[in-house]
């Protein structure tokens, strides 16, 4: 996934095939507005929060895709 800055969020900008987030089904132009029990505004927080997670583990996100919140579960990836 390559995420982007938006107002409120980060944008997902692409959705690379096979990976954590496509599994997940995010979608380009998703907006992920929480990760686990953190609000996320910016890439910053975006990073900050996903780091503290373990490889293989798995989170929850919630995120805004055509007005509508929605919430899906992420198993990060391994780091291979």
């Amino acid at each position: 996934m390559i995420p982007d800055n938006v107002d409120g969020g980060v944008a997902v900008y692409n959705v690379v095939e096979d990976s954590p987030a496509d599994e997940a089904g995010f979608k380009k132009g998703d907006i992920i507005v929480k990760l686990g029990n953190k609000d996320i505004d910016n890439l910053a927080d975006f990073r900050y929060q996903l780091y503290k997670y373990s490889p293989g583990g798995e989170v929850e996100v919630v995120y805004v895709r055509n007005n509508k919140q929605e919430k899906t579960t992420i198993k990060l990836g391994d780091g291979e």
